[in-house]
């Protein structure tokens, strides 16, 4: 088993990422870590051949990077001084989630090695730049959340020795 670098989103756990036409046997569930690649998909992002691959499988490493965006508006509505004039204040607030861990993998091997079985995170790390999801300042500024939070994928992707699998 070999050890693999992988970036997950928190928000995006629930899906199970399928590469396009152009990667035939791409599978990675980001949830779990779980997942298969298929050797052709390594050898045309690669540019190598069969005899390339066979010879340096062990030198794979599988990368999994993405990073979520949730934004949301908290609003407050008061008087403006003396004039009794209503006023509203609108803050955007953003949070940026990026979870990291560390997956093993194994070939799947039929004579030759064939594809990688991608067998699950053995670890995690998560880095978090923003406040707490649908939070407003202060509760005493009379800031409300307005119940409109929005995910937004804003990056990411498989991919081996730093090259897009998808």
């Amino acid at each position: 088993m070999r050890k693999i670098l992988a970036s997950t989103v928190a928000a995006a756990a629930a899906l199970t990422f399928s590469a396009t036409a152009a990667s035939a046997a791409v599978e990675l569930d980001p949830a779990t870590g779980a997942g298969f690649v298929g050797k052709g998909d390594v050898q045309t992002v690669l540019g190598w051949n069969n005899k390339q691959l066979q010879d340096r499988a062990d030198a794979l490493v599988f990368t999994f990077e993405s990073v979520a965006e949730v934004s949301w508006s908290c609003t407050k509505t008061h008087e403006a001084g003396n004039s009794g004039k209503e006023v509203v204040t609108v803050q955007e607030r953003s949070r940026v989630t990026t979870t990291s861990g560390v997956v093993s993998h194994t070939e799947r091997v039929r004579n030759q090695i064939t594809g990688f079985w991608l067998t699950g995170f053995a670890g995690e790390a998560t880095t978090v730049d923003g406040p707490a999801i649908g939070t407003c300042p202060a509760e005493q500024s009379g800031f409300v959340f307005d119940d409109n939070l929005e995910t937004v994928v804003v990056g990411g992707g498989l991919q081996v020795n730093g090259v897009a699998l998808s």
